[in-house]
């Protein structure tokens, strides 16, 4: 179980609790944690994040972003990554998890969650 994030803040109900996420919702908030943290910023924990940051756009078509992707989610929730689709200023990342397929999106330089199931 984990509470749901989105603008840099918990996400509340209307009557102000936070609003828990479970199953296929959990998973996807904590890859999108993994891949849109810049590696090394939480010192804490310098392994988390990934180095998409370091990437230009240009790069977010070669394999070098898959190599990102996979380093962030080595420690992470148990996924497999089913592919990756360039967009205008985004990148979707698509997984199976023991929930069912999700896609997470990383927009670089936002703070906001965007995942679909």
């Amino acid at each position: 179980m984990d509470t749901a994030i989105g603008q840099g803040d918990f996400q509340t109900d209307v009557g102000g609790k936070p609003i828990l996420l479970t199953g296929l919702s959990e998973l996807l908030q904590q890859v999108w944690i993994r891949l849109q943290a810049k590696r090394g910023a939480f010192c804490y924990l310098p392994s988390l994040g990934s180095r998409l940051a370091t990437l230009s756009e240009s790069q977010w078509a070669t394999p070098t972003v898959l190599s990102c992707i996979e380093e962030a989610l080595t420690d992470g929730p148990a996924v497999t990554i089913l592919g990756t689709e360039v967009h205008a200023g985004t990148l979707d990342v698509t997984v199976s998890t023991r929930y069912g397929i999700g896609t997470v999106t990383i927009q670089l330089g936002k703070e906001e969650k965007d995942w679909k199931n």
